[in-house]
């Protein structure tokens, strides 16, 4: 009996040994298995953390746009480029309109509703509605703008890339909403009258919300090509036609196309087609060509048919439709100033709803 007694409780002990050593195992099982969770959410975290650690804060975002504003109103054109990203496409061209304004203008600017949107370590995209009002300087219309910052990081600071215009409020010299444009090319130019016909597309040329200048204009051509979907509104001064003219004010309308052409294609094209019809001398370049717009500019010189010309011209897009808007003269090229006054000019274009 005692030998069995003893078996038993041996038996016993070595249940109860086997027993904390399962228990044992249990627990250093689930030890392990916690310590791999841990250390899986950290790698996480850790992976989180490296990622988000490139992604720039609201209040770095816009502390660019403060630094932006404070130095255009300061005429610290040294310190407003340095906003800009040194490879934006625009750099030379916004170099050369801020040397200008600085030297020509006063204004008095506010930016508002600023909400940053969009933003990852490559990019960030920033809304916002400035307000800029001429306190000294030549003929301006006062403006609110709508529109949008694409910034983008260089060598570790984030800087602008590319702007765009949603919509142009203009505004009189108390900063009230001035009657709408849209339509009207001048203060005291008739409204769009191209005439009889069905003119599929007018609609949409009349929507477009555009000034040329102070001079009074008039629409002296359109037509349309419904197979091609495209249209053709052209201006002249009061005083001048289509087919006798000193400056030319033209807009191209063409339908859905953004489904058939980038900006940079299209400039390409347009540089090949003038060339192969002008047998003169042809200076072409284009710049701030982006994915949604781009202008160009030429000037025509010594060609056998042609007159001396320079133009300067936008493309952009609205919607899936495409708009190309042509400022040219007949003539010398133009000068500097003058040149940047009727590319800001076509910058101010906006497709109405």
């Amino acid at each position: 009996m005692k030998g069995r007694r003893k078996l038993f409780f041996c038996i016993i002990l070595l249940g109860f040994f086997l027993l904390c050593i399962g228990a044992c195992s249990s627990e250093s099982e689930k030890k392990s298995q916690v310590d791999d969770e841990k250390k899986e959410t950290k790698q996480v975290e850790d992976k989180k953390a490296k990622k988000d650690k490139g992604i720039p804060t609201d209040e770095e975002l816009i502390a660019v746009l403060d630094k932006n504003l404070e130095t255009m109103q300061a005429g610290d054109i040294e310190g407003y480029m340095s906003t800009i990203h040194d490879e934006s496409p625009s750099y030379e061209s916004t170099k050369q309109l801020i040397e200008q304004i600085a030297s020509q203008y006063t204004f008095d600017i506010e930016i508002s509703d600023v909400e940053v949107v969009e933003k990852s370590v490559d990019e960030a995209k920033v809304t916002f509605t400035q307000r800029t009002m001429k306190v000294k300087g030549p003929e301006y219309k006062n403006n609110e703008v709508k529109g949008y910052h694409i910034l983008k990081p260089y060598k570790g600071k984030w800087k602008i890339y590319e702007s765009a215009q949603s919509s142009v409020q203009y505004l009189d010299e108390n900063g009230n909403p001035v009657e709408d444009t849209s339509g009207v090319t001048g203060p005291d130019v008739p409204a769009f009258n191209p005439g009889t016909g069905d003119n599929v597309y007018f609609s949409e040329i009349e929507k477009l919300n555009f000034t040329i200048d102070e001079r009074n204009w008039k629409l002296d051509y359109y037509d349309e090509d419904t197979n091609n979907g495209m249209a053709i509104a052209e201006f002249v001064l009061e005083n001048e036609t289509v087919e006798n003219w000193s400056e030319l004010y033209t807009i191209h309308y063409y339908e859905d196309g953004k489904l058939y052409s980038t900006p940079e294609s299209f400039i390409s094209n347009m540089d090949a087609a003038i060339r192969e019809e002008v047998t003169g001398q042809i200076d072409f370049q284009s710049y701030d060509v982006t994915a949604e717009e781009g202008f160009y500019e030429f000037y025509i010189h010594d060609d056998q048919i042609e007159q001396n010309q320079h133009e300067v011209a936008r493309l952009f897009y609205a919607g899936d439709d495409m708009f190309l808007v042509r400022y040219t003269r007949i003539g010398e090229p133009m000068d500097d100033a003058t040149k940047m006054k009727w590319v800001t000019s076509l910058k101010q274009v906006t497709a109405g709803q």
